[in-house]
């Protein structure tokens, strides 16, 4: 093939939402994963695996405390947003989450910081005050960039996304500037502070032009759509909830010490869980008309993330030690293992990813929260015995073995009412 038509034939797949988006997408995700792995390896080396331990598990905590308060507002909103027909409706729906998101994530992070470190001794340094305010911010700014996020992706204008992304991780790395060794305060605050920039950031591209006098409905016009929530709330919910509690049970199970030689492994492993989300994302963020068949689109989901796939599994194949190896001494004898069941479970990820979009955009979402619930409840359970009895490798068994059950129960649920 020729230059020319080279170039003729990317400009043709480039103008297609679709393939556009899941593009950018997994560029941001790649983007914030790659610098997130840089800024695990810094702090690995820099506060040791104890304070870089606690520091993961903290974060993941701020993750997943948006999770629970308002993931399922920022998910829906993404889809309401597809289906608005001006940019005025458009408009009044972003307020709408912006202002829903930003009040529950406050008291999200709140609790946080006051009830969680009474129930689960392994975060009990969250109630510190300086460590508290920092994770408040955290949680907060958190759920903002993702509801602008959705903003973005809905009203294409995607890079906007991809900024938003890279000027948060990247803003980390300057803690390991700061003369001394790095604290786990240092590594809190950092990541809230660079998250608020981003924020600001998206903000000012998105430039929301008319968008105060929607403020005073906002609440009033969520809670009428509770039930509508909801739904995307308890899918999402099922879906996450073992990728951010998972590093909570390792540290609770086995200590700071291999749950920091656990985490950095963890988000280098989730690099493959970043393209089918991708994909499902933009494949969520369509506008399909009720009963329209899925089946082109769909095909288009499995080829694209089977291309994306299959460069990072051939690495993570032949060269585990090499990736590993950048972390620091003893990561590599130790994350090994984990790393390969993480690179094998990205399979059936990629499954139960794509068939959820599809429940979701046909509002089967009873169906779509049953599968996610499902999978991350076999997976917190098992990680229990399989961690004690595996070490660490034991929670990649465990999310290997939910995402394959998950996988074998799709073409049942798609089977019932649905024309993919």
């Amino acid at each position: 093939m020729t230059p020319g038509r080279l170039r003729s034939s990317a400009a043709r797949v480039w103008a297609v939402g679709f393939y556009r988006n899941s593009v950018l997408i997994l560029a941001t995700q790649a983007v914030t994963s790659a610098v997130g792995y840089l800024f695990w390896a810094l702090s690995a080396r820099d506060a040791g695996p104890a304070a870089t331990g606690l520091g993961g598990s903290l974060l993941s905590a701020v993750s997943a405390t948006h999770l629970v308060t308002s993931t399922g507002i920022v998910v829906g909103t993404l889809r309401l947003l597809a289906e608005a027909t001006d940019a005025r409706v458009r408009r009044a729906e972003a307020v709408r989450a912006g202002v829903a998101t930003a009040l529950l994530s406050v008291v999200g992070g709140l609790l946080l910081t006051t009830v969680v470190p009474r129930l689960v001794q392994s975060l009990a340094p969250a109630a510190e005050p300086s460590l508290a305010i920092a994770l408040v911010v955290s949680v907060v700014a958190t759920s903002t960039g993702l509801a602008l996020d959705a903003v973005a992706l809905a009203v294409g204008r995607t890079p906007i996304m991809l900024v938003r992304g890279a000027v948060m991780s990247t803003g980390r790395l300057l803690v390991f500037l700061l003369p001394g060794q790095t604290s786990l305060h240092d590594l809190i605050w950092s990541y809230a502070l660079a998250t608020v920039a981003a924020d600001l950031l998206a903000l000012a591209l998105l430039r929301p032009r008319e968008s105060l006098r929607h403020v005073p409905r906002a609440l009033p016009e969520v809670w009428d759509r509770r039930r509508y929530f909801l739904g995307y709330h308890l899918t999402a919910l099922g879906g996450a909830g073992a990728v951010y509690l998972l590093p909570v049970v390792v540290l609770t199970q086995l200590g700071p010490v291999q749950a920091g030689y656990f985490y950095p492994t963890w988000l280098l492993g989730g690099l493959f869980f970043t393209i089918s989300p991708a994909v499902a994302n933009a494949y969520l963020a369509r506008s399909a008309a009720p009963g329209e068949p899925l089946h082109a689109q769909v095909r288009q989901a499995v080829v694209l993330i089977g291309a994306l796939l299959s460069l990072p599994l051939l690495v993570v194949a032949v060269a585990p030690d090499l990736v590993l190896g950048a972390l620091g001494p003893g990561y590599a004898d130790r994350g090994r293992v984990l790393l390969w069941v993480l690179a094998v479970s990205a399979l059936p990820d990629a499954v139960t990813n794509i068939a959820v979009a599809a429940l979701r955009i046909r509002r089967r979402l009873a169906a779509a929260a049953t599968l996610n619930a499902s999978m991350s409840a076999l997976t917190l359970l098992s990680a229990f015995p399989l961690l004690g009895l595996l070490g660490i490798p034991g929670a990649g068994v465990a999310w290997l073995v939910a995402q394959t059950a998950g996988a074998l129960a799709v073409p049942l649920l798609l089977r019932r009412r649905a024309r993919v």
